[in-house]
């Protein structure tokens, strides 16, 4: 199940991130919606909707991702998973304050995308289900089985996360 998991969204992002290089080559923008029109057309539909996309996830994205992640902080950080009215509106606060935060100091979004895209997918996509593959094995995690995903997994990791480092290290140089 996992494998099937993992080679379908491999399959789903070789074939964005090819139709995306190939639409415009070397042309292609750091964010894909930022592209110029092509075939001298006035404007790009498919653009406009690719950007109505974005804005859609942007929203819908903090209430979907906010509840189960105060739910961890709960669980995570106080052991416990149920909170009082007052402990919600404080860590909703503080959540609220970080992106707030975040957004003030690194308006450039391509940054704050390279820095969550190698931290959150990377750690999505490959480090947590290759731990779940591993753990759910019957074998040992140092069996030849476990071996090859670990390895392969684990350098796409390291490549996701050596790229958030360095893009901290240009905001800050």
């Amino acid at each position: 199940m996992i494998r099937r998991s993992l080679l379908v969204d491999m399959f789903f992002y070789i074939v964005i991130g090819v139709a995306g290089y190939m639409s415009t080559f070397n042309e292609t923008q750091s964010i894909v919606v930022e592209r110029d029109p092509l075939n001298g057309y006035k404007r790009d539909y498919y653009m406009l909707v690719g950007a109505i996309g974005i804005c859609l996830i942007m929203v819908a994205s903090l209430p979907v991702n906010y509840h189960p992640w105060r739910y961890q902080v709960f669980i995570f950080c106080f052991g416990r998973d149920n909170f009082t009215q007052k402990e919600n509106w404080i860590i909703t606060g503080v959540f609220m304050i970080f992106c707030t935060a975040v957004a003030i100091v690194f308006p450039n979004i391509t940054s704050v995308l390279s820095i969550l895209g190698g931290l959150c997918s990377c750690t999505m996509s490959y480090l947590i289900p290759t731990m779940a593959y591993v753990k759910l094995s019957t074998e040992r995690w140092y069996a030849p089985k476990n071996l090859l995903p670990i390895c392969f997994f684990g350098t796409l990791t390291i490549i996701g996360y050596t790229s958030v480092v360095l893009t901290i290290y240009m905001l800050v140089k």
